[in-house]
């Protein structure tokens, strides 16, 4: 399937989305949603080491990185496929920056065909994402397992040793970076604050009478 193709079917879901949540799908409202993070561990816990999957919601909608690219979901749908009696909900606040192009900026950035379960994988995306939202990294205990295992595995391939060579590490992850990807959608944002828009704020969510998230998924 094309990345335009895909793009293309993730921008119909979106619209879909909002259709159901009673606002016009006409794009022209800046969009301010709640921001959530979530956040589930599977595997074995080590000392002081837990892996995660991470994802991010926007008011009732996720967003999470997988090998098909960046996913929309109803709720914290990606975790269903772990123990979902262990996720946990952090509330991040309101999006800083107007959100009507973020599906489309993370998609640019987190392609499926890029996905490394080490180096690029769902908690680098969530990383980006509040960033991006609220101006606030992941913390670092979510996504320590990986950052070891990159690390072991770059030097001595241990993690591929250990998989008995089910994971390859993915050329087209190589050199990615979150800092990096920080600023180039810092810049994106500064460039979008400068197009003249309506100034309306709040989610359409909310000016929908939408139930809030921990209320009705």
């Amino acid at each position: 399937m094309s990345g335009t193709l895909l793009g293309s079917i993730v921008d119909e879901a979106a619209r879909a989305w909002a259709k159901l949540a009673g606002y016009q799908d006409k794009m022209d409202v800046p969009y301010h949603p709640r921001v959530y993070l979530v956040a589930t561990p599977f595997g074995p816990r080590l000392p002081n080491l837990q892996a995660y999957h991470t994802s991010v919601v926007l008011d009732r909608m996720e967003y999470s990185f997988c090998p098909f690219g960046v996913v929309l979901g109803h709720g914290p749908e990606s975790h269903r496929a772990f123990d979902s009696s262990r996720t946990k909900i952090f509330d991040m606040g309101y999006a800083r920056v107007d959100a009507r192009d973020f599906a489309k900026n993370m998609r640019e950035l987190f392609m499926g065909r890029s996905y490394d379960l080490l180096r690029k994988n769902c908690n680098s995306c969530s990383d980006v994402a509040l960033s991006y939202l609220v101006g606030k990294r992941l913390e670092s205990k979510f996504s320590q397992m990986e950052q070891i295992g990159a690390s072991a595995d770059k030097y001595s391939a241990l993690v591929r040793l250990g998989s008995g060579w089910a994971y390859r590490p993915n050329p087209a992850a190589e050199g990615f970076c979150a800092a990096e990807a920080i600023v180039a959608l810092e810049r994106e944002i500064r460039w979008e604050a400068c197009v003249e828009r309506p100034h309306q704020v709040h989610s359409p969510f909310v000016n929908a009478g939408m139930p809030r998230f921990g209320v009705a998924w």
